[in-house]
């Protein structure tokens, strides 16, 4: 498949020394690496993104001017919240909250600008150290579901569910969906050589998957796959490429369902996938269920239009609402619930634009727009607002949109260099 892509002609990292380039991509490559460990806070992550951060800017990344808008609706946003902080009278948590907030915000923004850069070869180097993060996430959690870790295998799973190296199995589920669509991809689209590692790939992270019990992550699986599944299928060159397409997807999914089959069968699992499997739980229903709170909170919404604050939801209801939107209107107010509502509608907006734009990462987009299409939905059913991954993809999605050749692009090109990608 040949594309042509333009030669990037604008100042940032990529005129920089060529060991600071190292330096940098190294950096990127083990923050993603180490994405996967979020057993304590601040996680490895957060500590490593803002040295690269700092390291980044220092030696000559700019910020695209295209990112302007988004960059004002997440200062509302953050905004919102820090207004809804005044309003408690324990201000530490909220307080808090907002300061995550912005840090989330500012990896996204700074993911975007790394992104535009390079974005075939920074797309790569992102993919491949968040699978490497995906890899072990997935294997700690089998190797604890099973007892197979000694005496750690009690620490890798929680309430008979697979966590592995995350806190929560709610996490660890939708962590691995987007290196398990892009190891589908590379076995898809990719050559000879990346089969060697796909194929071993897939069955384990789809069993990490399983064995967390999360059905928001099944869910957003699916959901992600079908999308994934459609946008390569209208993207493929010709007819041969489609019908590979068709044979090795169908393929696919009777290997996942065999994994899934075999795995159910132990009696451990299959009792428990029982259980889980079930659309609504006995938590979900009920007067005080996940249900009714959302239909209460809207109570709390409508009486305080400038938000009660990290713990505010919490002070009312015994639990969470478990629905980001919501959580986040009773957080941060009015304004700052419509502002995610718009910055949410603006990425599915511009990733919807851009999937359809042939350059060469167009893979890669696909991959990342399916899952963040696929996070944004399972976000009705929990609270994403603070997923390190979430930010990430949004991260992603724009820094694709205002590369040369994006959607939001309109840079000159002084002369054009064809790719071919395997």
């Amino acid at each position: 498949m040949t594309y042509l892509q333009p030669t990037i002609t604008h100042p940032g990292f990529q005129s920089t020394g060529q060991q600071t380039n190292k330096l940098g991509h190294g950096l990127i490559w083990l923050t993603m690496v180490t994405s996967g460990f979020v057993l304590f806070e601040p996680a490895p992550y957060d500590v490593l993104m803002l040295g690269t951060i700092a390291v980044f800017f220092m030696t000559g990344m700019t910020i695209s001017w295209r990112l302007i808008p988004l960059i004002i609706l997440l200062a509302a946003y953050v905004a919102g919240g820090f207004f809804a902080s005044i309003v408690p009278i324990n201000f530490m948590p909220t307080g808090v909250n907002v300061l995550i907030t912005g840090y989330l915000i500012l990896s996204s923004i700074f993911i975007a600008s790394y992104i535009a850069q390079d974005p075939y070869r920074n797309f790569e180097r992102i993919m491949n150290g968040w699978s490497v993060a995906a890899c072990y996430a997935a294997l700690s959690g089998i190797l604890g579901y099973f007892h197979l870790a000694g005496p750690a295998s009690e620490f890798l799973t929680i309430h008979e569910r697979a966590r592995g190296t995350f806190e929560d199995p709610n996490v660890l589920g939708p962590f691995l969906i987007a290196p398990l669509l892009y190891a589908i991809s590379k076995l898809l689209r990719g050559s000879a050589k990346s089969y060697l590692w796909a194929v071993p790939m897939i069955p384990l992270l789809s069993l990490g998957l399983l064995l967390a019990f999360s059905r928001g992550a099944w869910g957003h699986a699916i959901l992600s796959g079908i999308i994934f599944g459609y946008f390569l299928f209208i993207s493929a060159q010709n007819i041969h490429e489609r019908f590979k397409l068709i044979s090795f997807g169908f393929m696919g999914i009777v290997m996942i369902g065999m994994l899934g089959i075999w795995t159910i069968s132990f009696n451990s699992v299959g009792d428990l996938f029982e259980r889980r499997a079930a659309v609504t739980q006995n938590y979900d229903s009920g007067p005080g269920g996940r249900f009714a709170r959302h239909i209460l909170a809207l109570d709390l919404i409508l009486d305080n239009p400038a938000g009660l604050g990290s713990q505010g939801f919490e002070d009312v209801f015994p639990e969470a609402p478990h629905n980001v939107y919501i959580n986040i209107f009773v957080i941060t107010g009015w304004t700052g619930g419509a502002v995610y509502l718009i910055v949410v509608l603006c990425t599915i907006f511009v990733g919807l634009k851009q999937v359809f734009v042939k350059v060469p990462w167009q893979n890669y987009y696909i991959i990342l727009y399916a899952t963040y299409l696929g996070v944004a939905m399972e976000g009705m059913l929990i609270d994403t607002d603070h997923w390190r991954h979430y930010f990430l993809l949004m991260g992603l999605v724009w820094g694709g949109a205002i590369a040369p050749g994006g959607f939001l692009s309109k840079r000159p090109t002084t002369a054009r260099q064809q790719m071919t990608v395997s």
